[in-house]
C-alpha cells in the first residue's frame, strides 16, 4: 500500500480497508488471510508504537478518576498491544472494539457501547477523535466531539 494512500483511508476498519486495497490494485486478495497476517504483523511490531505527546499530556492533566474509554475500529488485541506500548492502558477502564461484533464507525455503535460501559450519561460524554468516520460515529450517538487534526 501507497503510504499517502493508505493514509487517506484513516478511520476505516481493517476489514474495509483491505477491501477498498483490493478494488484499487484490481486484484484477488484473501480479505480473510490478509487481516490475520497484518494483525500478527502489528502484534509482533506493537512495542515500536510512539505515542503523541499532545495525547499523552491531555490524559496526564485529566482527573485520574475520571472514567475514560477507547472507542476504536481496531480489534481487541490491536489497541491493547498499543495502550500498552505507550503506557497508557491503565488510563482506561473499557475498550470497545470491533472484536466486541460492534459495527465499525461511522457507525454509532462502538462509542454507545464505550458510553453504556462508562455508565456515564450521553450528555456528559465528550470524544476525541483523529477521524472523519469516528466524528460521524460520534455525532450518529448524539455525542459532543472535539477532532484532532495532525500533520
Amino acid at each position: 500500500m501507497a503510504h499517502d494512500w493508505y493514509f487517506s483511508q484513516t478511520g476505516l476498519d481493517r476489514i474495509s480497508l483491505l477491501i477498498a486495497f483490493a478494488a484499487e490494485v484490481d486484484g484477488h486478495v484473501d480479505i480473510r488471510r490478509a487481516v490475520q497476517d497484518s494483525i500478527s504483523a502489528f502484534i509482533l511490531k506493537a512495542g515500536a508504537v510512539q505515542p503523541i505527546p499532545e495525547t499523552v499530556d491531555l490524559i496526564s492533566k485529566l482527573d485520574p478518576t475520571m472514567p475514560m474509554a477507547v472507542g476504536t475500529n481496531a480489534e481487541v488485541s490491536v489497541a491493547k498491544a498499543s495502550l500498552h506500548a505507550i503506557g497508557l492502558i491503565h488510563r482506561f477502564v473499557h475498550t470497545a472494539t470491533v472484536s466486541d461484533g460492534l459495527a465499525p464507525k461511522p457507525a454509532p455503535d462502538i462509542y454507545l457501547n464505550c458510553a453504556r460501559n462508562l455508565g456515564v450519561p450521553i450528555s456528559q460524554t465528550l470524544v476525541f477523535e483523529d477521524s472523519d468516520s469516528g466524528v460521524a460515529a460520534a455525532l450518529a450517538a448524539n455525542l459532543d466531539v472535539v477532532q484532532i487534526i495532525s500533520n
